[in-house]
């Protein structure tokens, strides 16, 4: 349902997002009486996540601006840094995420993971209880982990370390077709494994997903590509 939010005076509905569907939640979307550097008006609310610009965007955007594709057609805005793209995912698929959709913060650059043809929705970072409520994205995790060459036993404890608060973190997205959950892990210093990925850019961590996912669907599985344009905010700023 959409969000209804109150400023003072101000009650306006924020534009549905699919494929982050509460950024008010994860703190991407945020009160302020800040007027929009794309429109100029003051809204109510304004993005505070990454924004992947070729030039600084001049000041902060309000959510209608991304969510109609203004600031991705005045600035030439995008949102997300790196991505895992399927050749079956239409490129207005892409371009919803990628253009018109909140971004997330993270420690490393963000990973947005495309799946069944779609994107998939982000939810929230999470930690080891999170993760336990949701099976096949440990599953994920601990996938992720195998590829690291690490010896078993730091593997084994690895996920009961994540913490959504700290600096060893995961992400929490469910696929929209199929329903199920995934999750990858982040740290506040990247981590250098013997994982390597098809890159178009120069990004500045290695992906941390793994290169196959559980999927109901067993014909769907996802290759990696990397988006990446200039980084104007960070995590923690």
């Amino acid at each position: 349902m959409p969000i209804v939010l109150r400023l003072s005076a101000v009650t306006e509905l924020l534009p549905e997002s699919p494929y982050h569907p509460d950024p008010v939640a994860t703190g991407v979307i945020m009160p302020s009486r800040t007027a929009c550097t794309c429109c100029g008006q003051e809204r109510g609310y304004v993005y505070k996540g990454p924004v992947y610009t070729a030039d600084e965007p001049g000041g902060p955007l309000c959510p209608w601006c991304i969510a109609d594709g203004s600031a991705a057609e005045r600035i030439d805005a995008h949102f997300t840094a790196g991505t895992r793209l399927g050749d079956d995912v239409p490129l207005e698929v892409f371009a919803a995420a990628d253009r018109h959709t909140p971004g997330f913060t993270a420690w490393q650059e963000p990973q947005w993971i495309f799946h069944c043809g779609d994107s998939t929705a982000f939810l929230a970072p999470a930690g080891s209880a999170g993760l336990a409520a949701h099976p096949e994205a440990l599953e994920t995790v601990r996938q992720e982990t195998n590829g690291w060459g690490r010896p078993p036993d730091q593997l084994d404890h690895f996920p009961g370390s994540l913490d959504k608060d700290g600096e060893t973190t995961a992400y929490l997205f469910r696929y929209r077709v199929c329903t199920a959950h995934l999750a990858y892990t982040d740290f506040a210093q990247a981590l250098h494994t013997s994982r390597t990925a098809p890159r178009t850019a120069s990004p500045t961590r290695e992906s941390g997903v793994p290169a196959r996912r559980s999927c109901r669907d067993p014909a769907c599985h996802p290759q990696h590509t990397v988006h990446q344009v200039h980084r104007n905010q960070d995590r923690h700023e």
